[in-house]
């Protein structure tokens, strides 16, 4: 494992701001590394405090909560001497392992590792190279040809060579470094942190999208931008998310404090006059690929997938078409059926989709309730829960999939409508419905 130093910064002890997770005590760089990396993040610090009775210096080590944390931090120019106390020394875990030089192809512009990345390349950027494009793998060849992958057999299959230290001039052979497969998402660079900005009004912002639910912390909101390729996010009353191209769009207003590490304002998820801003350059390190439960999720909001029948389907659909139509992935999923009824999707809502007028309920099971009681084969639920039912399911569905996951929650959205159907008329009405047919059957015949 290799270490980055990364500076020493300001830390306010009483308050534990920014927030820190105490993971052991009189402990050493390594071996702190080793109790952060399974259990907060990527990044850890040593803070070093001198005791007055032995005059010892007893080190702590601590991880900020989440990687966003980080950014909440004010570096100070000091010599490493004098960074302790109320000060504590800041270090990166790099996920690479050197795995030793190996024989590879005798062509010095081809390697058994598939992306060439033209340039100079030392360890660090060919490692920053293999994280943008997730790759688990990579390897240096002469001249700092940098190459990288997933697949760790196919870089090593040609054998180890006997060499200590490879100094990248032979076109044979390259260093190889890897890292599982699960640490990749870990290491993604995070959102830079802006400050805390007089709140913004988004919603007449056709650039700004709001998250679908309440996030517990930021983590989850920079998730939600990452997901959906977002340069920007804020968080605002306690939880509230929203996403967007464009950081200046939550800037309008100004920030808060001159200080941007000044949070008062904010609060713990921002208030209902101030939020959190948070923003990238680069989306195309916060490729996100959706797990194999957001997978499924996915698979149950939008009835259109049903045909898709493995992960590998359902997550380059995400990636082709899912993710530009901002669909939802989110979990729980939609209800996908209530009694008899099998959900249909969401649906752009008009009040002439339903002939009768509305009943307000709390789930789609007593939407279902209704219609059952009814005998409609149809029902719809939109605006947090306004339920109407009826039997035409092509006027239901007239006004076309509304795809947006943001426009659609489970008990439909101000302009959307969650539609469910019974594909078969109750047994009354479909022994009228056939008594009625033969009626008109021997009428047309006399």
């Amino acid at each position: 494992m290799s270490f980055k130093d990364i500076g020493c910064y300001k830390y306010d002890r009483q308050n534990n701001y920014p927030p820190l997770g105490y993971v052991n005590g009189n402990i050493d760089r390594e071996n702190c590394a080793n109790f952060v990396r399974p259990r907060y993040s990527t990044y850890y610090g040593i803070r070093s405090n001198t005791d007055p009775n032995t005059n010892q210096i007893y080190n702590s080590c601590f991880a900020p909560l989440s990687n966003s944390n980080l950014n909440l931090f004010e570096k100070v120019d000091v010599s490493d001497s004098d960074c302790k106390d109320d000060k504590i020394k800041l270090y990166k875990s790099e996920p690479f392992i050197y795995k030793g030089t190996f024989v590879d192809n005798t062509n010095e512009d081809l390697s058994a590792l598939p992306y060439h990345h033209s340039g100079n390349y030392n360890v660090d950027s060919c490692q920053n190279k293999a994280l943008q494009y997730k790759h688990n793998v990579f390897g240096l060849k002469q001249n700092g040809q940098c190459y990288s992958g997933r697949d760790y057999n196919m870089a090593t299959a040609y054998g180890k060579m006997n060499v200590s230290n490879f100094n990248l001039a032979n076109p044979t052979a390259q260093n190889i470094y890897y890292t599982e497969p699960s640490n990749i998402n870990r290491y993604i660079t995070p959102y830079d942190y802006q400050g805390c900005y007089n709140i913004t009004d988004n919603s007449n912002n056709k650039n700004v999208m709001k998250f679908i639910k309440k996030v517990n912390n930021i983590d989850e909101c920079e998730k939600a931008a990452k997901k959906y390729r977002k340069k920007a996010f804020s968080v605002n009353n306690n939880g509230d998310c929203y996403l967007s191209d464009n950081v200046d769009d939550f800037k309008v207003n100004g920030i808060t404090n001159s200080n941007k590490y000044d949070r008062t304002k904010c609060g713990k998820l921002g208030s209902n006059n101030a939020q959190y801003v948070y923003s990238t350059n680069d989306t195309s390190t916060q490729q996100y690929d959706l797990t194999s439960q957001e997978l499924k999720c996915y698979k149950d909001n939008y009835p259109d997938l049903s045909g898709l029948d493995t992960d590998e389907k359902l997550q380059n659909h995400w990636y082709d078409i899912g993710l530009f139509q901002e669909r939802n992935s989110e979990c729980p999923s939609y209800q996908t059926s209530s009694g008899d009824y099998l959900y249909q999707g969401c649906f752009n809502y008009q009040p002439d989709t339903f002939p009768f007028a509305p009943v307000k309920v709390n789930s789609v099971d007593e939407c279902q309730t209704i219609a059952t009681n009814n005998k409609h084969q149809v029902f719809g639920i939109n605006n947090g829960g306004y339920c109407r039912t009826g039997n035409d399911l092509d006027n239901a569905t007239k006004y076309e999939q509304q795809f947006k996951g943001m426009m659609c929650s489970d008990l439909g959205g101000e302009t959307t409508q969650q539609i469910y159907y019974r594909n078969s008329l109750y047994s009354d009405i479909a022994s009228y419905a056939t008594n009625q047919q033969l009626s008109n059957a021997n009428f047309s015949n006399v």
